[in-house]
């Protein structure tokens, strides 16, 4: 016999013996598990059609049971179709939906790399984009070199002077990209956004639905220039407080990621050259840090500076401590920075800016990418959401209770 492993607010009831059914919350018929595996008939508002699952094991079918149970509203479970949202971002992808949804094994984040971020707040994925993708982003930051502005004068300076991770010269940042004239290195950058080696993490760290935040930007560091103090911390490692908005949680075997930080390397970064550094396992932190520390200058033995070719791809929770150190290396330091929250969050404010993203930056985009583009709200009220497989679907609110809510409110969602 195997018992539920989820918690009984999640499910009523999960038995399973032998063929037996479990009976599964918010609309998801049944599993029937086989052996090892699981053959199922899925449906949910969350995908908005029948789900076949031929070759999940147990732990990933009760883990997308759990998932679909934890965040739909049962009084929504069976709705039907609504008309489209209004705003640009649905106008592009309210047509788009999937006819079925396969969910495999290996389409969640590897189990050795979630037990890593969980254990040190960051992991670095391996070989994410070629060299000659690097290449064409690096091409594409050229053009844009003259756009770029140095952090050189009081508040936006990164360091102190004279301290352990301040240098000689100034970071350099530059934005904009996502809407740079078409180029290969322009849909490079974009494609960080829904890239099929970085979906199975950004679903698991922020759960499905996960959206742009910040703006995202290149950070430059020529040889010699300063670092970056120690900031972040789920316990901010400043003053000591609990921030909930960088928090990382872990609760049932779920993470949660308030704020997750995503570098695409564009330059080796080799031991000692300096650049990005964490104090691993900070996110799990209860104290304030020693003001010495965070600038560098005490307990750098627990500043970690991870080894990272061009190509690979850091994500970690802003609720890890990190910092940077002067960068000492001949060639220049470049990442592309992103930075994604859960799809009901924010932390940022580009998004509402001048009415939303530029449109130079959402032009051209693919509907899986346009999904993340989307501001903050709960899935539940006709959000696009990128699956790990990469199709796009919508978990369509009644087009009744959007009638009622445009009668009492004068907007068809409250």
């Amino acid at each position: 016999m195997i018992r539920s492993i989820l918690s009984p607010a999640s499910l009523q009831i999960l038995r399973c013996v032998g063929r037996q059914r479990a009976y599964l919350p918010s609309g998801v018929i049944g599993v029937t598990t086989t052996g090892g595996g699981v053959s199922s008939r899925l449906w949910s508002p969350l995908f908005n059609s029948q789900c076949t699952a031929d070759t999940l094991n147990f732990h990933t079918a009760c883990h997308l049971a759990q998932d679909l149970g934890s965040h739909n509203d049962s009084n929504d479970s069976n709705e039907s179709n609504s008309s489209s949202s209004s705003s640009s971002i649905d106008q592009q992808t309210n047509n788009i939906m999937s006819s079925s949804f396969e969910v495999t094994a290996g389409t969640q984040m590897p189990p050795d790399d979630l037990f890593l971020f969980d254990l040190n707040g960051f992991i670095v994925v391996r070989g994410v984009f070629s060299p000659d993708q690097v290449a064409a982003v690096n091409a594409a930051v050229d053009l844009h070199r003259e756009d770029a502005h140095a952090r050189s004068k009081g508040a936006v300076r990164n360091t102190i002077d004279g301290t352990g991770l301040s240098g000689s010269g100034p970071r350099v940042d530059l934005g904009g990209f996502l809407g740079w004239e078409a180029s290969t290195g322009r849909d490079v950058l974009r494609s960080v956004l829904a890239h099929p080696r970085l979906l199975p993490y950004l679903t698991t760290l922020c759960g499905p639905g996960y959206r742009l935040d910040h703006s995202p930007l290149i950070i430059m560091q020529g040889s010699g220039s300063e670092g970056f103090q120690l900031h972040g911390g789920t316990v901010d490692c400043g003053s000591g407080r609990h921030n909930p908005t960088l928090a990382y949680t872990c609760h049932q075997g779920k993470p949660h990621c308030a704020l997750l930080a995503c570098s695409l390397v564009l330059a080796d970064h080799g031991p000692g050259d300096g650049g990005f550094v964490v104090v691993r396992g900070s996110h799990k932190s209860n104290f304030a840090f020693p003001a010495a520390m965070r600038h560098g200058d005490s307990y750098a033995e627990h500043l970690h500076q991870p080894v990272m070719r061009a190509g690979d791809v850091l994500l970690f929770s802003e609720g890890t401590v990190h910092g940077a150190t002067g960068w000492s290396a001949e060639h220049e330091r470049r990442i592309a920075l992103y930075r994604f929250t859960p799809h009901n969050m924010a932390y940022g404010r580009a998004y509402v800016h001048e009415g939303g993203w530029p449109e130079s930056y959402t032009e051209g985009m693919s509907p899986a990418e346009l999904a993340v583009m989307q501001p903050p709200f709960a899935r539940r009220l006709d959000r696009s959401v990128v699956a790990v497989d990469g199709t796009v679907t919508i978990e369509r609110r009644s087009a009744e209770k959007k009638a009622f809510d445009r009668t009492v409110f004068g907007t068809q969602y409250f």
